[in-house]
Parts: structure tokens; C-alpha cells; sequence
């Protein structure tokens, strides 16, 4: 058997695993090998083209309803949330099941929800970096405390949102650059946060409209100190269409200031998920061994994704 052929041979085991996980999942059952008489399987191709054109719809409307991390991205907070967990998975040797990476996952983009979107600790916002502090400290505890297991992850995504949207919404990649040095957000309700760390104001609005357009025209070498008037459109490193988002990094072959906040995301990300690997009860019930399933969220999300 060569390589190709354990690749797919890998790929049925693992939706074969998804398909028992989850027996009532439309989308699922839909992918496996079908087993019925010839005559049914034999049915109009209109009917099934049908059938896949709503099934996609649903399926891109449901992830265009919450619009996350600037959906243009390249890197929304689903994709960090999923690129996080494999890390997880990797460096713990515990993959988290279907079920519960896609409740995190939910959980990760529900705070960019319209009811959600005013509540600026959940995306330290408004420079307010203790306020960002103390509702990460507040996500944790509800997690770790809540015995329904949908609540408690969803709790976890929030709180894997809100250390993401810390360094798009902050000068902290600016600052940092390539020393990759994570942000203590934990310790900012005990010490005081660096003066020349901040996040911008949002919405959009400054007293200061002077100050607010100088942001806009401060030059990329002064990016690394703290600037009065500082909106969220001017700090903001959400896509890589955004006037910082896209700016390149100095000395980093071609990597924009959003892809690099967004492996600073990771890896807190990483962190944060072992911390609730020893602190979450709920969150240890979703292990399986990587050994046995190692990779089948991957397969399994490339056909529902």
C-alpha cells in the first residue's frame, strides 16, 4: 500500500470515528460511503446537485453570520482557534474530539456577535488593558467553575477570542517583532501594563479628531510607541487589508503585521489551552488519545469547512 492509499484509508477511518461520534449529523452521514440498493443510488443528479448547493448554503451562512478576526483575514479566529488546538494536540499528546473543538470554536466568534461587539473587554478595546484583564481572569473562573459542557467551552472560547484580538487590536507585534514574547494579559490587574502598550478606541470615535488622524499618518518606525488618540481603525491588525494589518514586518521576508500577530495569537492560544487542560474538568472530558485518532479533526474539517 503506498502513501496515497494510507492517506485515504486514514481519511474513512476518521470520518467513519466522526460518523459514530455523531450518528444524527446530516452533514456527516451525507459524506460516508453509501450502502443502499443501486436504484437508489442511481437517483437524478439534479436532486443531489440540489441538495449540496443548500447544504452550502447553510454552511456558508452560518459562518458568514459571525463575521470574526476581519473574515477577509487570512487568519480569522476560527482558523487560529483550529490551528491552536492542533498545537495543543501536538505538543500534549491529546487531540480534543469533533464535538468539542467545534463548541470552542463557536465560542471563539460568538463575541464578535452584535450583541457582543459593545462589550469592549471581550476584545480589549478602548486602551482599557485591566478591564481586558480582569474579563479574561472572569472567563477563566466561569469555565473552569460551570458544569454544563457547552456553556464551559464556549466560556473557553471566548477567552481564546479575547487573548487573539489582544495583539490585532494592540501595538504589541509592533513593539515585540520576532522575539515572540507573549503578553502577560493575566498580570495586568496586579502590574501596571507598559506606559507605550495600547489598543485603540472603538468605534472609531476620538474627541481629539486631529490626534485621531495623526495616527493614521504616524510612520511605521514610530509604530512601537504609544500614540495619543489611538483609534481601533488605525491600531488594528484584524486582515491583512487594514493600514497596519498589511504593512510589512522589517527584516521579515515578506510577513505582514497581521501574520504575525496572529502566531503571537497562537501561541497564546496553545497556552491557554493547557491551562484549561489542568484546570477544567469539562474541557478533560474531550480528550482522546492522539495516538489512536491522530489528525481525524483535520480530515473531518476539510469536509465540513
Amino acid at each position: 500500500m503506498n502513501k496515497h492509499d494510507n492517506y485515504h484509508t486514514h481519511e474513512q477511518a476518521c470520518m467513519r470515528y466522526s460518523i459514530a461520534m455523531f450518528p444524527n449529523s446530516s452533514a456527516l452521514n451525507s459524506l460516508q460511503p453509501s450502502r443502499r440498493s443501486f436504484a437508489h443510488r442511481a437517483r437524478p443528479w439534479a436532486l443531489r446537485i440540489a441538495s449540496l448547493l443548500v447544504w452550502m448554503m447553510f454552511a456558508l451562512y452560518e459562518q458568514a453570520a459571525l463575521p470574526a478576526y476581519a473574515g477577509s483575514g487570512p487568519w480569522s479566529h476560527l482558523r487560529l482557534t483550529y490551528t491552536a488546538l492542533d498545537r495543543f494536540s501536538e505538543e500534549t499528546g491529546w487531540q480534543v474530539n469533533l464535538f468539542c473543538t467545534e463548541i470552542i470554536a463557536q465560542g471563539a466568534v460568538v463575541s464578535d456577535t452584535e450583541d457582543n461587539q459593545e462589550i469592549y473587554q471581550l476584545h480589549c478595546d478602548n486602551n482599557d488593558l485591566v478591564g481586558c484583564s480582569y474579563k479574561l481572569d472572569q472567563l477563566k473562573q466561569k469555565a473552569n467553575k460551570e458544569v454544563v459542557l457547552a456553556k464551559s467551552l464556549m466560556q473557553m472560547g471566548q477567552a481564546l477570542h479575547l487573548v487573539q484580538d489582544f495583539y490585532a487590536h494592540s501595538n504589541w507585534t509592533e513593539i515585540f517583532q520576532f522575539s515572540m514574547v507573549q503578553a502577560p494579559i493575566e498580570q495586568f490587574t496586579i502590574v501596571a501594563p507598559p506606559m507605550q502598550i495600547q489598543t485603540g478606541y472603538f468605534p472609531d470615535i476620538f474627541p481629539d479628531v486631529d490626534a485621531q488622524v495623526n495616527c493614521f499618518l504616524t510612520p511605521p518606525e514610530q509604530w512601537n510607541n504609544y500614540i495619543y488618540g489611538a483609534t481601533h481603525a488605525c491600531l488594528n491588525k484584524d486582515s491583512n487589508q487594514t493600514q497596519r494589518g498589511i504593512a510589512l514586518v522589517p527584516n521579515g521576508f515578506g510577513l505582514t503585521y497581521h501574520e504575525l500577530s496572529a502566531q503571537y495569537a497562537i501561541n497564546h492560544s496553545v497556552e491557554l489551552l493547557k491551562y484549561y487542560a489542568k484546570h477544567n474538568p469539562m474541557f478533560m472530558g474531550c480528550f482522546h488519545h492522539l495516538g489512536s485518532l491522530k489528525g481525524c479533526n483535520q480530515a473531518v474539517y476539510r469536509h465540513l469547512h
